[in-house]
């Protein structure tokens, strides 16, 4: 994992699961959440699900 406030450090489209239970609720809100989400969107491949 990187560094406090410098990113997960994974490429685009490298993952093929983003797994997150009860997290965004321990996070700032609302900065670190959109962050997150927005990582969350970006590391899967093209044309995966959100379950």
């Amino acid at each position: 994992m990187g560094r406090a406030g410098g990113g997960i450090p994974l490429a685009d489209a490298s993952s093929e699961t983003v797994f997150s239970e009860h997290f965004l609720e321990h996070i700032d809100y609302p900065r670190s959440a959109k962050s997150y989400a927005r990582w969350a969107h970006r590391v899967p491949p093209l044309g995966w699900a959100e379950v």
